[in-house]
């Protein structure tokens, strides 16, 4: 019964964290907050839905036709004698391209998977939206470019 206790009290901190990080984007001074960040880094690049748990790294190397971005996701039964995860999604991305490229596809992978699935997705005014279906704990969504 305490263990049950305790894991409903982490849910909900979890829940509690996710939260505030959404109303960050409501709040006025959130929203200045942001504004600043964006303004000093030139527009925000990747944004995302994903909950606090989930780390993200995007990036493009010079001369490749691919931008990687890894997904990993730290949510696990904190109870549970071995480390089993809690797996996360669907997460929507919404992220900026450079201007001197063109959007072929996207891929999902995770090491489980025998080959990439292509996902859908959408892209307008240099941005591009896409879900990643499900993040059990490790996942790479990879941005297939053709130079323009």
């Amino acid at each position: 019964e305490n263990s049950k206790q305790q894991a409903e009290e982490k849910e909900a901190v979890h829940w509690a964290a996710d939260l505030w990080n959404r109303a960050l984007e409501r709040e006025a001074g959130g929203q200045q907050l942001i504004a600043a960040i964006e303004k000093t880094c030139g527009g925000y690049w990747l944004r995302t839905d994903a909950p606090w748990s989930v780390r993200t790294r995007a990036w493009r190397a010079r001369d490749t036709a691919a931008i990687p971005v890894h997904w990993i996701n730290y949510r696990q039964d904190e109870e549970a004698a071995i480390e089993i995860p809690i797996p996360v999604g669907p997460i929507h991305v919404d992220l900026r391209l450079p201007d001197d490229v063109q959007l072929d596809r996207i891929e999902w992978r995770y090491p489980e998977m025998k080959e990439a699935i292509t996902l859908d997705h959408a892209f307008a005014d240099g941005r591009v939206t896409f879900e990643i279906p499900r993040l059990i704990v490790y996942g790479m969504s990879v941005i297939r470019l053709q130079p323009s």
